[in-house]
């Protein structure tokens, strides 16, 4: 699994080197297969992690409890970039939202 790879740089397992010259920098393996190699990590990194729902329920509990995690779909983006419009606009957009849900409804066909 390429998560495993990079459990040091999720855990925030870092070695900081300090030069005088090149001032402080942050080192961390990355492994592939049994091979390791130090990596330099810039000092504000941040990483994002995307999993697909059907798959949150295979990945090793471990892994998940590294990050915070988020259940994004395109109801909450939506919702969340409607609440920048006026309330007239956003009330318009919601009925367009609305009426394309219904139409791409997929719904079983009455005999």
């Amino acid at each position: 699994d390429i998560h495993e790879s990079f459990y040091d740089l999720f855990n925030q397992h870092f070695r900081k080197i300090s030069d005088p010259i090149k001032g402080t920098r942050y080192y961390t393996n990355i492994a592939i297969g049994a091979h390791s190699k130090p990596c330099r990590v810039h000092p504000s990194f941040q990483c994002v992690v995307v999993v697909k729902k059907s798959e949150v329920l295979h990945m090793p509990p471990p892994f998940l409890n590294r990050f915070e995690k988020f259940c994004l779909s395109h109801h909450s983006i939506l919702d969340a970039a409607l609440q920048q419009f006026p309330p007239y606009m956003s009330t318009i957009l919601k009925v367009i939202r609305d009426k394309v849900q219904e139409f791409t409804t997929v719904s079983p066909l009455h005999e």
